[in-house]
């Protein structure tokens, strides 16, 4: 049976990194290559990112799901082709990532497993518990609109937590504790703000109220922040108590994750002709570069 498992595995793997899957519109085509969503491992081990390189005979640098140190060396490529936003389990075993559905890799064998089939699922967030994955889809709305489903780990219980017809919620990303989930709403015709829940889609706390866009909102490990992308036409990170007081800048830049001491931020940003990843030090600003 294990060796069964192993031959689906590899088989699943090749129609990965064969096919080809449309993500929403990239940035202007003046980048050859971008590293965007890091995911910082819960044991500070590695950044998981995915990488799309605009030559498409790249054998050095191909598109597809990465893992670096954070050190920016013993950089390991997972699986290729156009996969996104990965986001570690709680005991750092697995990734699960966005390619068209959802799907997790273990990092020891390459073992590969779908969890949703509703069509299209986007940003999934893996529960700290490690039993439960939000992610945002238009399965199963009248009008398409993007809303937030809870799936249990192992690919079944399928619930629907938004309330519909309110807009599209997007991008969940849960409480250390497992409580609360934060996210995007977009209200109406208006720029998406960004809110809470509690993890049954209720209680809702709107937290932002500047009529930008925020995106990519995330907890910090020790539950007291909540960092996140603000801007129209220049993205910037800004930083806020998750009760939704104190907001402050911090750098440029985008796709915002805490590092699990809860003292430097990884995120994208355009340098020259690429967008790569950098580490931003939250006490003393200091900068560096991660991916190249």
């Amino acid at each position: 049976m294990s060796k069964i498992i192993f031959i689906l595995s590899i088989l699943l793997l090749f129609i990965i990194s064969s096919c080809d899957i449309t993500e929403p519109p990239r940035p202007t085509p003046e980048y050859n290559s971008i590293d965007e969503a890091p995911a910082w491992r819960p044991d500070g081990k590695w950044i998981a990112y995915n990488h799309f390189s605009r030559n498409s005979n790249d054998s050095l640098y191909p598109t597809g799901l990465y893992i670096v140190d954070p050190n920016g060396i013993n950089r390991k490529l997972l699986i290729k082709g156009n996969v996104y936003s990965p986001d570690w389990s709680p005991d750092g075993s697995e990734i699960v990532f966005r390619y068209d559905e959802i799907y997790s890799i273990k990092i020891d064998d390459y073992g590969i497993r779908q969890i949703t089939s509703v069509g299209q699922a986007y940003f999934p967030s893996w529960s700290p518990d490690g039993n439960r994955i939000a992610f945002d889809t238009g399965y199963n709305d009248s009008t398409g609109a993007k809303a937030i489903w809870i799936i249990n780990s192992e690919g079944n219980d399928l619930r629907d937590i938004s309330k519909h017809g309110t807009g599209e919620w997007r991008m969940p990303a849960w409480s250390p504790d497992g409580k609360n989930i934060v996210h995007i709403r977009y209200i109406g015709i208006t720029t998406p703000e960004i809110y809470i829940m509690d993890s049954l889609g209720r209680n809702s706390v709107r937290l932002t109220f500047n009529e930008v866009f925020d995106l990519y909102p995330k907890w910090s490990y020790d539950g007291e922040k909540i960092i996140w992308t603000s801007g129209n036409d220049q993205n910037e990170i800004w930083i806020m108590n998750s009760d939704g007081t104190n907001q402050y800048y911090l750098t440029k830049g985008y796709y915002p994750y805490w590092s699990p001491d809860n003292k430097k931020i990884v995120y994208s940003k355009p340098i020259h002709d690429k967008i790569a990843l950098f580490i931003i030090e939250i006490d003393t600003r200091e900068i560096k570069q991660l991916t190249f």
